[in-house]
C-alpha cells in the first residue's frame, strides 16, 4: 500500500527567481501531479536599477532623472503559480504564475548630492506597482525523503504597470514628473520578455 508521504507533498522553501526577487514560499502538489504554490520575496538592487534605467530614459527634464536615479529603491513581491509534475520519478514539471512588484523609492533633496535639488526643501517618493506573469520548465528531485530541490528556466514578462512620483515636505512639484511616470509604464509594458532561472531548496513537511 503506498502512504500518504508519498502521494502527498507540502513544502517550506527558500527560492529565487533571478534576475526579479528572492524568497519563501509554501507549495502543495497532490496525487495526480498538480501543483499549486504562493510566496513573498524581496526585489534585489540590480532589478530596481533596470526599472530606474527604463524609467529615467524615458524623459529630458532633469529634475525627473534626478529624483529616478538618485532615489533609494527597495521592493518586495508576491506571486502564486500552479503546473504539473505528472512523472514524479522523472521530476520535469512545468509552472505558470502572475507575479506583483512593488518598487518604493525615496529621495531627501538637501542630501541628494544633485546640485540642482540639494538647496530645495522636503523630498520626493516614487512607486511603481508591477504586474507580470511568469512561465518555466524545471526539474524537482527530493533527497533524504525530506529535501526538495528545484531548478528551472522560464520567461516572464510584464502585463501592467502604474508608476508615481509624489513631491513631499515642500518640494516643489512638476508636471515633469508626472509625465516621467506614465512614460516609465508605457516603456515597461513594452520592454518584452525577460529570462529567468529558477533555484529553490525546501522541505516536504508531510
Amino acid at each position: 500500500m503506498t502512504s500518504t508521504k508519498r502521494h502527498w507533498i507540502l513544502s517550506a522553501e527558500w527560492v529565487t527567481h533571478a534576475p526579479l526577487d528572492v524568497g519563501f514560499q509554501v507549495g502543495l502538489e497532490i496525487p495526480i501531479g498538480l501543483r499549486f504554490g504562493a510566496g513573498y520575496g524581496w526585489v534585489p538592487s540590480a532589478f530596481s536599477s533596470l526599472i530606474t534605467h527604463v524609467a529615467a530614459s524615458q524623459t529630458n527634464d532633469a529634475q525627473a532623472q534626478a529624483v529616478l536615479q538618485h532615489s533609494n529603491y527597495q521592493g518586495r513581491t508576491f506571486w502564486f503559480q500552479m503546473g504539473m509534475r505528472p512523472i514524479r520519478s522523472f521530476g520535469l514539471y512545468g509552472d505558470v504564475g502572475y507575479a506583483r512588484a512593488t518598487v518604493d523609492g525615496g529621495l531627501v533633496l538637501a542630501g541628494s548630492g544633485v546640485p540642482a535639488l540639494q538647496a530645495l526643501p522636503g523630498s520626493y517618493h516614487s512607486r511603481g506597482v508591477i504586474d507580470l506573469w511568469r512561465v518555466e520548465i524545471g526539474i524537482q528531485e527530493e533527497f533524504a525523503d525530506r529535501v526538495i530541490v528545484g531548478l528551472a528556466l522560464g520567461l516572464m514578462g510584464i502585463l501592467d504597470s502604474h508608476t508615481s512620483i509624489t513631491p513631499l515636505g515642500g518640494a516643489p512639484a512638476s508636471p515633469a514628473l508626472d509625465q516621467a511616470a506614465g512614460r516609465t509604464d508605457s516603456a515597461l509594458k513594452s520592454y518584452g520578455k525577460v529570462p529567468s532561472l529558477t533555484l529553490r531548496l525546501g522541505a516536504d513537511l508531510i
